[in-house]
């Protein structure tokens, strides 16, 4: 393989200091996240809700997590790590923090090692390492403990790399390398499933800069990679299945093909425009549904015309093609061709992506810039110019991060109307204390989506956490007459209606609720004991015997059906429920009452 110079410095191993300094600055810039706190924002349900995370590293959580797909991702390894955790610091913040600035500086680092091995290089490839690190867009997956899996996974993938690299070198162990590559790109599937494009990229770099594709040997080449494809096929296959919906999710509206496709065109423009422009970054970035028919062409015209430029200086700056391909098929999983979410682009998704358009431009603007009569210094001052820049700006965005309150400000901010920016600064405005403040959000909220009626369903929520039950039933309805097929809004709605003495109609929407999500356990309990209450045991019946279908490890399920059989007088079918009541919750106060009653009342004694 040859080794390139770089302005006329020989080619080798980087120092072993080189390494620990690009780890140390890549520490340093992002340790300000250890400080912060969790976000209300999929950390709860991630990691502060979710008994197989909070309970610890444990074989039950780690069968748990192959097996169930919690948060419908398929990532047993991120949720592993989690888990760990949680057995090291609990749920105390600073260590599930520390964690994504350990393995980010050490994916830097690793970047690093790998660039120089297979290119040589080792001050373009110091530059293309801290670009990586220190660009403004990886903030998101650092400083978000939701986001581990972009951080587990990019380690994976970069020993995935190195392990090729040395299998590509060969050797007596060059088997083994491969084995090792192989077995590191299944661990990174297991922390998410994007990189499943790794097998491209390593044909890639087969082109440059290991320089083993030919025309020639193409075919080899790829039968070679057939494990990887095959590892990729597997992923994704679980990753389908995993996406299945749950019968409690919001109804989610998909755009159609073309829809999709066009978006797909447009998002390349919009990564590239925050690679190069990065400023305004935001957790979340609203989904237009539709780009005008310039941004398409512009978009769909550019993307093109790189391309043909990459394919035309191919040989003379092979850096332009594979860095640019490399962008384009490593980010195809994540332009919205398959899921459609409520998200336009995602800085997390740029992750890996953005590594190939830095290999292009520090590889193509140092040969440009040597035929064009820059001097090494002048050079060495534009990188080191444009590093500080992007740590500076990275480290303003780290600070966005500081609360939920701060990053969805902020976020609201510099996105225009923003509803889910909007709804979680309302909640989190809520949780602050600031009342007045969460009631504008929301409204701004519901401005920002006519149509949609979460802003409204947020509004209930907070004035029925408040006791306004008749305020709250208002803006529940309001949200209904929006989306009337939404089970949440009726779910909301019935709840209020409930509070405040309505109990016809909340019967009437806790059952409007169930035709549109039958199995709505909680709606099943409400409407059995509304049902209980009005002595209609027949009906009561049928939801209690429902909701213990549905959470059968529930102490309360099975006292609800005792509580109607004893109320029925039929005391024997009664008491294995009490049992098996008090087997979960040997404390459950009133099972135990009413059980203690029931056998008074069997062996003929008085009960007080």
């Amino acid at each position: 393989m040859p080794s390139p110079r770089l302005d006329g410095q020989e080619s080798g191993r980087p120092h072993g200091w080189l390494i620990a300094a690009i780890w140390l600055v890549t520490f340093l810039v992002y340790s300000p996240t250890i400080n912060h706190g969790f976000i209300n924002f999929d950390d709860p349900p991630f990691v502060i809700e979710n008994p197989m995370v909070n309970g610890g590293l444990n074989w039950a959580g780690i069968g748990q997590a192959f097996v169930s797909a919690p948060a419908r991702n398929w990532q047993p390894l991120t949720w592993m790590t989690h888990m760990l955790d949680c057995s090291l610091y609990g749920l105390a913040p600073w260590g599930h923090h520390l964690g994504n600035v350990l393995l980010h500086s050490c994916n830097a680092a690793l970047l690093f090692l790998l660039m120089t091995r297979i290119t040589g290089s080792i001050k373009r490839s110091l530059v293309v390492a801290a670009l990586f690190a220190l660009h403004p867009l990886r903030v998101e997956s650092v400083a978000w403990i939701t986001s581990r899996k972009d951080v587990l996974s990019g380690c994976f993938w970069m020993l995935s790399m190195l392990a090729y690299a040395s299998y590509v070198r060969g050797g007596p162990r060059r088997h083994w390398a491969y084995l090792l590559s192989l077995g590191s790109f299944a661990l990174g599937l297991m922390s998410k499933s994007t990189v499943i494009m790794l097998p491209v990229v390593l044909l890639l770099l087969d082109w440059w800069p290991l320089r083993r594709l030919h025309w020639s040997n193409a075919k080899a080449l790829i039968l070679e990679k057939i494990p990887f494809f095959v590892t990729s096929a597997m992923a994704a296959l679980l990753v389908i299945k995993s996406h299945s919906p749950s019968p409690e999710d919001p109804v989610v509206v998909y755009l159609p093909l073309v829809a999709r496709l066009q978006h797909a065109v447009v998002s390349y423009l919009l990564y590239l425009s925050k690679f190069f422009v990065p400023v305004n970054l935001a957790v979340f970035y609203p989904h237009p549904g539709w780009h005008p028919l310039w941004l398409l062409l512009a978009s769909g015209l550019g993307i093109l015309a790189l391309s043909i430029l990459a394919f035309r200086f191919g040989k003379r700056h092979p850096s332009f093609l594979v860095g640019w391909f490399w962008f384009l098929a490593s980010l195809l999983p994540s332009v919205g061709l398959i899921d459609f979410g409520d998200h336009s682009i995602a800085d997390r998704f740029s992750y890996l992506t953005l590594i190939g358009l830095a290999i292009t431009l520090v590889w193509l603007g140092a040969d440009l810039g040597s035929g064009w009569g820059i001097s090494v210094k002048h050079k060495c001052l534009a990188a080191v110019i444009g590093l500080v820049g992007c740590a500076l700006l990275t480290s303003l965005q780290i600070n966005c991060w500081r609360s939920t309150e701060q990053l969805f400000r902020h976020t609201a901010s510099v996105t225009g109307p923003n509803e889910l920016a909007n709804i979680q600064l309302g909640v989190a405005l809520f949780e602050n204390g600031k009342e007045d403040e969460a009631r504008q959000a929301f409204e701004a909220a519901a401005k920002a989506a006519p149509g949609s009626g979460r802003g409204y369903y947020h509004m209930g929520a907070i004035q029925l956490k408040l006791g306004r039950n008749e305020e709250a039933v208002g803006a529940f309805q309001s949200a209904v007459t929006l989306q009337p097929n939404r089970a949440d809004f009726y779910f909301g709605l019935a709840t209020a209606q409930l509070g405040a003495g309505m109990l016809a109609e909340a019967a009437l929407s806790f059952q409007q609720t169930l035709y549109l999500v039958p199995q709505h356990a909680e709606a099943h309990l409400k409407l059995g004991n509304l049902f209980y209450g009005a002595d209609h045991y027949a009906e009561a019946n049928t939801h209690f015997r429902a909701y213990l279908r549905l959470r059968p490890q529930e102490a309360d399920a099975h006292n609800n059906v005792a509580s109607l059989l004893f109320a029925e007088g039929k005391l024997a079918e009664a008491i294995p429920f009490y049992r098996e009541a008090l087997r979960l919750n040997p404390q459950h106060k009133e099972a135990l009452q009413n059980f203690d009653a029931l056998l008074k009342i069997q062996a003929g004694q008085p009960v007080r």
